[in-house]
């Protein structure tokens, strides 16, 4: 899948040089991780190079899944409606970064368009064991709300003419055994796949900063209660030690 040729300037315009270096690692390999705090655009990035290559016709689809952990559950059953309304609230930051490229005009909704001619779909983790995605871009948003076993199924669906774009930041990871750091050791041993790191913030410039101030709050509350429990049970065994002597 080489870079799409004719009018592509509506999508490259407004990219920053660290997103147009992204978009670069995609046009040359099948497999790229984007990884970076929130606010740095990933999402947005990746529905720029999946519409750039269904409308310059270098893919027939775009595939959009993603994880809808909380905690550990990926079964989204107990919301009511078909699968696509369920998914539906997920949906709509990428749904906003097409909007961002293709603005509502009169009656044309071209989200609604797309997903009307079946070049735009939303496939539940649920159901994508079994498919096989050809000539498309899968894009798979908060990967690092997934195992290794589910970004294994995935990656296994990929098809010829077709390439994945896994998103996420392992800061918000909301399971415990996230697949993420498994993928990025794959990135860095096989061709055609690559990892890329963003580091602009595209919010209020606080949001960066809240980001950092909450990790190093996080990082410093669980030492003390790991220090705590280490002295708790420290004092238990002394206690032990002096009841049996």
């Amino acid at each position: 899948m080489a870079k799409p040729k004719g009018d592509i300037k509506k999508f490259n315009d407004h990219l920053t040089v660290e997103q147009k270096q992204a978009k670069k690692d995609m046009y040359h390999n099948d497999i790229v991780t984007f990884d970076g705090k929130a606010g740095t655009g990933k999402t947005s990035l990746a529905v720029n190079y999946a519409y750039e290559q269904l409308c310059t016709k270098q893919i027939d689809k775009i595939i959009i899944t993603r994880a809808t952990a909380t905690r550990k559950q990926h079964d989204l059953g107990f919301l009511p409606g078909s699968a696509d309304e369920k998914l539906a609230p997920w949906m709509v930051p990428i749904y906003d970064s097409i909007y961002k490229l293709e603005p509502p005009t009169g009656d044309t909704d071209k989200v609604q368009q797309l997903v009307d001619e079946k070049k735009l779909e939303i496939v539940p983790l649920a159901f994508i064991q079994g498919r096989t995605f050809e000539n498309t871009v899968v894009i798979v948003d908060e990967y690092q709300n997934l195992d290794a076993i589910d970004i294994q199924m995935i990656l296994t669906r990929l098809g010829r003419g077709s390439k994945m774009i896994f998103s996420g930041d392992f800061r918000q990871s909301l399971i415990y055994n996230s697949g993420i750091k498994t993928l990025k050791a794959a990135c860095a041993k096989f061709d055609r796949m690559q990892s890329f790191t963003f580091t602009e913030n595209f919010r209020n410039p606080i949001v960066e900063k809240l980001i950092d101030f909450y990790e190093e709050e996080t990082e410093r509350i669980d030492a003390e209660e790991k220090a705590e429990n280490e002295a708790r049970l420290q004092r238990n065994a002394e206690r032990r030690a002096k009841a049996n002597a």
